[in-house]
């Protein structure tokens, strides 16, 4: 008998996480070329649309019926009558007479500013540039409202091209770039996204003063997309306070509490007055006071802003060591700077994924992906908690399912030993008490269906060898009488055959994947019992014919019994005693027709 049909069980596989290049928010130029990527697809959603339905102000053109008093207001008349219907040519030659007669015509210059939108082209800049003074001017209440929403449409038009446009031509010629985009800024206050871009575009060549005035500027007086340039304001703060600072951070990081605040209320007023210098302040005092380090006492913006401030720098180097495949290198870096921010989730995050791709300890990658996962700007954090997740269980599950496929490699494909048999089923029983505690610590579906498999596989192979161990001392004992047949009576011979055979087809009920096997070691002894039988047979027929012979009658009896016999003994024989039965069948017959 040999083992059923051998199938390793398949490892579970660590998942790949595709974070490369991994980025980080504060990278600026990544940003600039999001906030591109975020106006182009405005730009394909919105398109120009349906325009802006243009409402004329003071009269209708139903009150032309009135008495005109003055050649202005006869001017303005037709001019609101040709903008109403599209005649914008012929609109802007009247409002051109207009101007002259009266330059500062409020109304007049909205409407030119209306004919040069509705020609569109290189019309919508004209008309922006046409309609700024009036932004700050004192208007009536419905030409307020009215030069209001044709500003807005035409900066919805204008501004995600003008931003577009700048980002291109700032690669080629950054000075003209700037003096456009802060011309448009200047046409354009409202827009935060134009701050924004110039911002990024001044501080990624070393002038991150000249951007932070850009971006407090803009926050005087932005109403559209106002809170990434907050953001950026904040970044650039950070930025320049990074250095000014240096001396105290230095402290701070080998645990010199008090010298780092010294350090830093020697810095001056206005980097001193920043709200993360303050956080700051208030974070080295209290570490100051206790002697150990804790989280900082703020909302989560401001603790970010602490800990970038502190650790950017090393999260930044650690980032390019990872992106280059030298997570040997990263890790002791990440250690260290974990040291001192502690709960600081970006550099948590380069951790985790630092020990992900090592193969590290899983439940410190867990944790530090935790943390990571408490910023929501993070966006693989989630992904990369999965793939730890699986790391976890194939570091738990993996080892159990080699082991497994390591007993069965070892397994020959015959010629078993007892002793062989009995260290194999020790060693399934074994691996299979482990894995029922696995169960509890799975975290993932295929983890758990990894698991099943494995516990499914060891069951088998297990029932299997210790069917097979059955089966050898079974086949073992059929030997063993078999092989003490001589001399021995063959009715003894027989009783211990049946008992035999009884035990086997009882066994051969309730086998698994050895029944065909119990089967065969059956047919074996039932055609050992069949020899015995017609060796029976053939003694009992030639005892009729030594000495003095029956008579005929008698003897006639004795043969037909013998004969009822033999279909029951060839019923389980072998070929051999078949054909012996058969010729002891036809001498049978051939005696009775002679007696006969």
């Amino acid at each position: 008998m040999t083992l059923h049909e051998i199938k390793p069980v398949a490892t579970l596989r660590t998942p790949v996480v595709e974070i490369a290049p991994v980025t980080r928010e504060s990278d600026l130029n990544a940003e600039l070329d999001s906030k591109v990527s975020e106006l182009r697809r405005r730009m394909a959603e919105e398109g120009r649309g349906e325009g802006l339905r243009i409402k004329l102000a003071d009269q209708s053109v139903a009150d032309l019926s009135l008495v005109i008093e003055s050649e202005e207001e006869g001017l303005l008349q037709d001019a609101r009558v040709n903008v109403a219907s599209g005649s914008y040519d012929l609109a802007l030659e009247l409002l051109d007479e207009l101007l002259e007669l009266a330059p500062r015509h409020q109304e007049g210059r909205y409407l030119t500013a209306c004919c040069h939108y509705g020609k569109g082209g290189d019309g919508l800049r004209h008309a922006l540039r046409l309609l700024r003074p009036l932004r700050d001017e004192p208007l009536a209440e419905e030409l307020a409202e009215q030069v209001r929403q044709l500003r807005a449409e035409l900066r919805r038009v204008l501004t995600p091209s003008e931003v577009i446009e700048f980002a291109a031509l700032a690669q080629a010629d950054r000075g003209a770039a700037t003096a456009r985009m802060r011309e448009f800024i200047e046409l354009a206050p409202e827009e935060g996204s134009c701050y924004q871009v110039l911002a990024i575009s001044l501080a990624s060549t070393g002038a991150a003063e000249e951007a932070l005035a850009v971006v407090e500027g803009g926050l005087a007086v932005a109403e559209q997309d106002r809170a990434p340039v907050e953001a950026l304001a904040r970044r650039l703060r950070i930025m320049l306070l990074r250095p000014r600072a240096a001396a105290a951070l230095d402290a701070f990081k080998t645990g010199g509490y008090e010298r780092a605040l010294a350090e830093l209320r020697r810095l001056e007023p206005r980097w001193r007055g920043l709200p993360v210098a303050r956080d700051l302040d208030d974070y080295l005092a209290e570490l100051a006071a206790t002697g150990r380090l804790a989280a900082p006492k703020v909302p989560f913006d401001r603790a970010e802003d602490l800990y970038s401030l502190i650790a950017e720098q090393e999260a930044s180097i650690a980032l390019t060591l990872l992106n280059e495949g030298r997570m040997e290198q990263a890790e002791p870096l990440l250690t260290a700077a974990l040291g001192y921010v502690p709960l600081f989730p970006w550099m948590n995050f380069l951790y985790a994924l630092c020990l992900y791709l090592r193969g590290g300890d899983t439940v410190r990658s867990g944790r530090a992906v935790e943390i990571a996962l408490r910023d929501p700007t993070i966006a693989q954090a989630a992904e990369l908690r999965q793939a730890i997740m699986a790391q976890r269980e194939a570091q738990l599950i993996n080892p159990l399912v080699l082991r497994f496929n390591a007993i069965l490699e070892h397994v020959p494909a015959e010629g078993h030993t007892a002793e062989s048999l009995d260290q194999m089923a020790q060693r399934l029983r074994a691996l299979g008490e482990e894995v029922p505690g696995l169960h509890q610590r799975m975290l993932t579906p295929a983890g758990e269906a990894t698991l099943e498999r494995l516990s499914e596989a060891v069951r088998t192979n297990l029932i299997d060898v210790l069917e097979l161990m059955e089966f050898a001392q079974l086949s073992e004992e059929f030997g063993q009488i078999m092989s003490q047949a001589r001399g021995v009576p063959g009715s003894r011979l027989r009783a211990r055959l049946s008992a035999l055979d009884g035990k086997v087809r009882r066994r051969a009920r309730d086998a698994d994947v050895g029944r065909k096997h119990f089967d065969d070691l059956t047919a074996a002894i039932r055609q050992a019992m069949a020899a015995l039988g017609e060796q029976d047979l053939v003694v009992r027929f030639n005892a009729l014919f030594e000495g003095r012979p029956p008579d005929r009658w008698r003897l006639s009896q004795e043969l037909d019994a013998i004969a009822s016999e033999i279909p029951g003994v060839r019923s389980s024989a072998n070929p051999d005693t078949v054909r012996r039965l058969d010729d002891l069948d036809q001498a049978i017959r051939r005696i009775k027709r002679q007696i006969s």
